[in-house]
């Protein structure tokens, strides 16, 4: 039976009548007790329908820089306020509450980084929350079991959808000064339990391990950005680890090609499924690139490297990064299009190996000094990224800007798209649903993820003749 492989077709068509309705249209969304120097926005974290900002200098309850962490939802196509998170107590003078956060289901997780331990001031603590859909709850206060001085424990943090959370505490001492490491916690029988301390194989003095972390399913991501990296280069690294045997363990330590010395690959990381990606924003006279690694299901490698079209020296494309469904977003907050470190984010697309820019957004009333892009996520059809120095309402309050599908863009209506052979697996733009007739082995081939993409599994085969209907979604 003769086949035929249609899968760069099958992207290059989705680009060029699907990419124009992603991402497109701009929301800023606020704090509504926004007060000076909040910087809302310093911390940004979306998945399907929450997003979450933190607000880590934000004086609530009387408390100067407690900070707050705010969850908006999306409904009726508009994002809505939902809730405020505070510590339980309203937080402690400086705790920086809301340094970090992360989103994943129903759960969320806050960092303080400067959250006074056992009586060790700074030592960090992260904060984990659930919603039941209406409100949210505080399901724990996670603590490191060897909690030191100035550990900065929740520094980053992680959480996926089963509720496992990671937690970066970069200034950690185990190998020297600020080695760095981060831990991970599960909750059992209505605790909380730490079940692993994760170090580097090749920990060393100053390393930063955990300035960055990201959790997907069973894998986990650290990122060292002053690891030694490519040998005498102190270019960065990043680490990946799995469960094994009842532990998580380290499975690989990735480096980039054609490193630079202080590249700080791994200031920033993301991955999901088999992708991560990492920033390098200090690489190229602080211009910066990002990195994607790949999984085949044998051994990780580099994929692609990401550049800015039009970048410039210390931009810090890169600080920032994320990660879904076949697109990456890269912040690079010391852009100056818009002025003096107005910043700015970019959103790639995934072709084949290749990685295309596909847009590249400044704030709508962004201005020198907002620093957009500070931090920023992606999940499926919404990208978002943080303004913390924006003057909005109060000097340096924050803003947050997510940028999503615009139904006024779908124009003209596409038709469907009939193709016929062996499609690979893999990440395919389109639609809300796919029709798939012939031969498909097995009859679970077919999974949808979410509006505006499909997921084709693996064994998926169209018969000659037969035909794989792709029905674009927003029409008349």
């Amino acid at each position: 039976m003769n086949k035929r492989n249609y899968t760069d077709t099958l992207i290059f068509t989705f680009l060029l009548l699907g990419s124009a309705l992603v991402f497109s249209q701009e929301t800023e969304i606020t704090a509504f007790d926004a007060e000076f120097a909040d910087l809302f926005g310093y911390s940004v974290a979306i998945d399907g329908d929450y997003a979450i900002v933190g607000a880590p200098l934000h004086g609530g309850f009387g408390t100067l820089n407690a900070g707050a962490a705010y969850i908006f939802q999306l409904s009726g196509g508009s994002w809505v306020f939902m809730a405020k998170l505070t510590p339980p107590w309203g937080g402690d003078f400086g705790d920086q509450y809301g340094y970090s956060v992360d989103i994943a289901g129903n759960y969320a997780v806050v960092g303080a980084i400067r959250t006074d331990v056992y009586g060790k001031s700074d030592a960090g603590a992260a904060y984990v929350y659930v919603t039941n859909g209406t409100n949210w709850y505080e399901l724990g206060t996670l603590m490191a079991s060897d909690a030191g001085i100035d550990d900065n424990f929740g520094n980053s943090v992680g959480i996926n959808d089963q509720g496992v959370v990671v937690v970066g505490a970069a200034a950690n001492d185990d190998f020297g000064t600020s080695t760095g490491s981060a831990y991970v916690f599960e909750y059992h029988y209505g605790n909380w339990i730490q079940v692993e301390k994760l170090l580097a194989s090749d920990a060393a003095d100053g390393d930063a391990f955990g300035t960055d972390v990201a959790i997907d399913g069973n894998r986990i991501v650290v990122g060292a950005p002053a690891n030694i990296g490519v040998p005498d280069l102190r270019s960065g690294a990043i680490y990946v680890f799995e469960p094994h045997y009842g532990h998580w363990a380290q499975t690989a330590r990735l480096t980039h090609t054609v490193a630079e010395v202080f590249d700080h690959l791994g200031q920033s990381v993301d991955i999901e499924g088999d992708y991560v990606i990492a920033g390098a924003p200090f690489a190229n006279d602080k211009t910066g690139d990002a990195y994607i690694f790949y999984h085949n299901g044998v051994q990780w490698s580099q994929q692609a490297k990401i550049s800015p079209s039009d970048g410039s020296p210390h931009d810090k494309f890169g600080w920032s990064v994320g990660i879904t469904g076949g697109y990456a977003v890269v912040g690079a907050h010391l852009d100056d299009d818009l002025g003096s470190e107005s910043g700015s984010l970019y959103i790639y697309e995934q072709s084949g190996t290749s990685w295309n820019e596909l847009v590249k957004h400044t704030a709508s009333d962004g201005m020198a000094g907002d620093r957009m892009g500070n931090q920023v996520d992606i999940d499926v059809s919404y990208a978002i990224g943080g303004a913390p120095y924006h003057d909005e309402g109060a000097p340096e309050s924050g803003a947050a800007y997510i940028y999503g599908p615009s139904l006024s863009a779908i124009l003209p209506c596409p038709e469907n798209m009939v193709l016929d052979g062996t499609i690979d697996p893999g990440v395919y733009h389109a639609a809300d649903y796919i029709q798939a007739e012939g031969l498909i082995m097995p009859s679970t081939a077919v999974t949808l993820s979410g509006t505006n993409y499909v997921i084709l599994m693996p064994q998926l085969e169209v018969m000659q003749g037969g035909t794989l209907e792709i029905d674009l979604t927003g029409c008349p």
